[in-house]
């Protein structure tokens, strides 16, 4: 077994992203983002600890990748958890864990934090996510739906009805220079990821982490 002091320093990427030049809102983007892929239960502590100390205000993006499970073709399974917070994020391969630690169940049923996302309303997805996170034995209450969040906010109906892609082109988020090359999905089956998948990975969290960070803070959060 490779030793954690070593382990912790594999699996780590440094992904400048660029802010695109025009935004109909401002959002400070920042372009340096630290990603760290987990696979052992040894790096969970650590890093779920340094990710809740990031928290200026109580929001987290959330993404969750489903895979086909192994053992049953027709079962889908939450493969990876994403979460995003600052300029860190954590992708958390689940079904490489030998379990998932209490620190992670706890993080995620905090139930003063809202884990802004996509989709969180639709009942049918709800019930994949359910479903997926069970077979972790987890569970997030306060799960929230990035323009439910705004239109609550900004006290507008219209955002609700939004996409994240329209979401992102009306704060300034869409990756439209993401290294240039076509949309590229990780394989969610994979131990290892490239830089350009990555990128497209936490595309989601982080969208949602910021717009949802702007909205609280029109709340004095």
């Amino acid at each position: 077994m490779i030793p954690i002091n070593i382990l912790s320093k594999m699996g780590i990427y440094e992904l400048k992203i660029p802010q695109p030049a025009k935004a109909k809102f401002k959002v400070n983007v920042k372009v340096e983002v630290t990603v760290i892929v987990i696979d052992s239960v040894a790096l969970i502590n650590r890093n779920i600890a340094d990710l809740r100390s990031l928290l200026q205000r109580p929001v987290v993006g959330f993404d969750v990748k489903f895979g086909i499970d192994g053992h049953k073709t027709d079962t889908k399974i939450a493969k990876l958890l994403i979460l995003y917070v600052e300029d860190r994020c954590l992708i958390i391969q689940l079904d490489r864990l030998a379990s998932v630690p209490d620190c992670l169940k706890d993080f995620l049923g905090d139930e003063t934090i809202c884990f802004v996302g996509t989709y969180m309303e639709d009942k049918t997805d709800i019930e994949d996510k359910v479903k997926g996170f069970l077979r972790y034995d987890i569970l997030c209450r306060t799960g929230v739906e990035v323009g439910d969040l705004v239109s609550r906010v900004l006290k507008t109906e219209k955002f609700s009805t939004l996409g994240l892609a329209s979401l992102c082109y009306q704060f300034g988020l869409y990756p439209v220079t993401i290294t240039g090359v076509p949309e590229t999905t990780p394989d969610r089956n994979a131990r290892f990821f490239t830089d350009v998948e990555v990128e497209y990975a936490i595309f989601q969290a982080r969208s949602c982490y910021r717009i949802g960070n702007l909205m609280l803070s029109k709340l004095n959060l």
